[in-house]
């Protein structure tokens, strides 16, 4: 990071506390703050205690009946810790969770020209619901960052 310039809050959305202990993010904890957002019914007792004397900070959310966690209750989490705004470096799910509920509020894509998978694995995004119109993008940007094309809009 920059010296002297406040860092970034890691947030990692882990319902059932699979995060190792021993991991680089548990081990940097002290250097960079970390939450685990994770579901009290789904998260073992002990998962919890040996993250928590890892140094990461455990904030408890209950899961939607889909087993993954509303993002607008994440968005609520997050504001009464004081944290108002967000990067999101999601996966499929989280970023489809995002769009589906009109929580984010600009779009920054990098596509690769690697193709993964197979099937469905070939889509980024899932159905965002659009039944009442398309996601519209505002302010698009584009460019080449090496062989990568990025895509950068806002979505409000």
């Amino acid at each position: 990071g920059i010296k002297n310039a406040p860092q970034p809050i890691r947030v990692v959305l882990d319902p059932a506390l699979r995060t190792p202990p021993g991991c680089k993010l548990a081990v940097t904890a002290g250097e960079f703050r970390t939450i685990l957002v994770y579901d009290h019914e789904r998260a073992d007792v002990s998962a919890r205690n040996a993250l928590e004397e890892a140094g990461l900070e455990l904030a408890g959310l209950e899961c939607a009946a889909n087993g993954l966690f509303d993002i607008a209750e994440v968005n609520r989490l997050l504001f009464g810790l004081g944290i108002t705004s967000v990067l999101v470096e999601g996966g499929r799910r989280l970023t489809t969770a995002l769009l589906h509920s009109r929580q984010a509020q600009r779009l920054h894509m990098f596509i690769a020209p690697t193709v993964l998978g197979e099937g469905a694995a070939l889509h980024g995004i899932g159905n965002i619901g659009t039944e009442g119109g398309a996601l519209e993008l505002r302010n698009v940007e584009q460019r080449l960052v090496g062989e990568d094309f990025y895509l950068t809009a806002r979505l409000d």
